[in-house]
């Protein structure tokens, strides 16, 4: 599991706990096994509102599919890609089941290119993983550690979303890994659906102004978003669009923070969809109608407010159970 160096001052420690053309054809319609850890940080930010950015967890998509051959996936970072969007596209079982590739843009030749032969089967369900974490992309299968086919990509697709296909002969019954059943026919049209969501779990002791930011990039980056906790002398909190006026949400908090003891919050994001949330209510919510991927998050705290931060990436399985 791959740890960034923290900055100075801080304290890391890891606790287990749309259709559109195949480019195997071009025709028309035709972690490793990470084991569930979650990373936690904790941290300190000073009166100097400026962000302090960490990656956002590994993402690693897990799913079971039972075809006879030729279950495709593509990566991509919106829901409808066009023929021109950078994508990556996954072919396990092709060739009669027989070899495995990556491909970028639909592009030959295959970015990589594996026998495999067998590795599907029409009468049984696969599991396999795919784990992308900034340009690695890494398939394996269910229940085996090392990957049997990666590629290092040298411009990272911002992956927000994945589609799935089969053809050749091979229809699919797929089960992604929170449960979600789908089947796909003999047709080589790809069904897009988001990535696994992901959210932070952030306790901080502050007396206001607590800000969370939320990119694309280890650095302040457009599009971006900003969550503003306890703002306005602790109170009111916003959301904001590229640190631009006026914010696209805006509620009274009083005392919604303090320097006495951490205050718990949940931060998510799914498909443009920011939320904001404790143990009793939803406090801030918006839906970007543009949504981007985000893969890093920034905390600071300011306007006289220094803060103590315990922030904890929460596992996909996690998503909707709070505190």
């Amino acid at each position: 599991f791959p740890v960034r160096s923290p900055p100075t001052g801080t304290n890391r420690h890891i606790s287990p706990s749309a259709n559109v053309l195949c480019s195997r054809c071009h025709l028309p319609g035709c972690g490793k096994l990470y084991k569930s850890y979650n990373m936690v940080i904790e941290l300190s930010t000073q009166d100097t509102l400026e962000y302090k950015y960490h990656p956002v967890p590994s993402r690693t998509l897990r799913f079971k599919v039972k075809a006879a051959n030729d279950a495709h996936l593509l990566l991509s970072a919106n829901a409808n890609p066009s023929e021109v969007d950078p994508v990556v596209e996954i072919f396990i079982g092709g060739w009669s089941n027989q070899k495995s590739a990556i491909r970028r843009d639909r592009t030959k030749p295959d970015k990589a290119n594996v026998d495999t032969p067998d590795i599907l089967n029409g009468g049984e369900f696969r599991g396999f993983w795919i784990n992308y974490q900034g340009g690695l992309i890494e398939v394996g299968k269910e229940n085996e550690s090392a990957p049997f086919i990666s590629f290092v990509d040298p411009n990272p697709v911002q992956v927000a979303y994945f589609g799935i296909c089969t053809g050749y002969g091979a229809a699919g019954e797929w089960i992604i890994e929170d449960g979600t059943k789908i089947s796909t026919y003999d047709n080589l049209e790809y069904k897009y659906l988001p990535t696994p969501r992901v959210a932070l779990d952030i306790n901080v002791r502050c007396n206001h102004n607590a800000h969370i930011a939320l990119t694309s990039g280890a650095n302040d980056t457009s599009p971006m978003y900003e969550i503003l906790l306890g703002g306005w002398e602790n109170t009111a909190s916003a959301i904001r669009y590229n640190k631009e006026k006026p914010d696209k949400v805006r509620v009274d908090t009083p005392n919604l923070l303090t320097s006495s003891d951490h205050k718990y919050f949940r931060i998510s994001w799914n498909n443009g969809l920011v939320k904001v949330e404790n143990k009793e209510r939803v406090i801030l919510e918006w839906c970007d109608p543009n949504p981007f991927a985000v893969t890093h998050f920034g905390v600071r705290t300011a306007w006289g407010s220094t803060g103590y931060w315990h922030i904890e990436h929460v596992k996909d399985a996690e998503i909707k159970k709070i505190g």
